[in-house]
């Protein structure tokens, strides 16, 4: 069996259906314009028997015998992280997808299900929806039980206690590519994580960060 990488990092950006899952939403706005829209959208992709969902090409509409083609996705963030990672020699795979629904990083996270990574990480900086963080931690957790989970990005900044409050093994603030290569590099030492049992918050110049320790500190 081939090694585990190190690190499987995941920069998602948020989809617009994610507040979907919010209560409030759910009962304001979402009953009362989204939920209407979506259902007269699938009224009319029944009607002319296509679907609209452009981000899959075979959905795409032709012209002038060309298919629509969507640039190519790569956010900064994605490179900067993948790069901090193979300067400190880790293996890494990155999944920098853009705009996805849940359904595609389940699908994602899958293909790992026979070499877990020893940790997957979370970059929360194009997110603003708690529920939908939490629901792809929970799918993390179900999917890849024996890899530890890190978050980090600039959600922390948005929402604290929403931040503080994700299912993660390490809650990184601060400078990402500083910062992260260190923990993947202690979790692979075998340091164990004391964060789930309990979260300690000490004040630094970067923010809040959830304190782990080696194990026998």
């Amino acid at each position: 069996m081939a090694e585990p990488v190190d690190a499987l990092l995941l920069v998602p950006f948020e989809p617009a259906t994610a507040s979907y899952i919010d209560p409030p939403f759910r009962q304001t706005s979402g009953a009362f314009l989204n939920m209407p829209l979506s259902r007269a959208v699938g009224s009319f992709q029944a009607y002319v028997g296509r679907s609209l969902d452009f981000w899959t090409p075979s959905n795409r509409p032709v012209f002038d015998g060309e298919r629509m083609s969507f640039p190519r996705h790569r956010s900064a963030t994605a490179i900067v992280l993948s790069s901090s990672l193979e300067r400190a020699g880790l293996r890494w795979n990155t999944i920098d997808p853009g705009v996805q629904e849940l359904k595609y990083w389940r699908q994602a996270l899958e293909r790992y299900v026979r070499c877990p990574p020893r940790t997957v990480a979370i970059s929360t900086t194009f997110v603003m929806s708690g529920p939908w963080l939490r629901n792809l931690c929970f799918i993390i957790r179900r999917t890849l039980p024996q890899s530890k989970v890190l978050v980090g990005g600039y959600y922390y900044a948005t929402n604290t206690r929403s931040f503080l409050s994700l299912d993660a093994d390490v809650l990184c603030v601060g400078e990402g590519e500083v910062r992260f290569p260190e923990i993947v590099k202690k979790i692979r030492a075998q340091f164990s994580l004391a964060g789930r049992c309990r979260i300690e918050l000490r004040t630094v110049t970067c923010g809040w960060y959830r304190s782990w320790r080696a194990e026998g500190d």
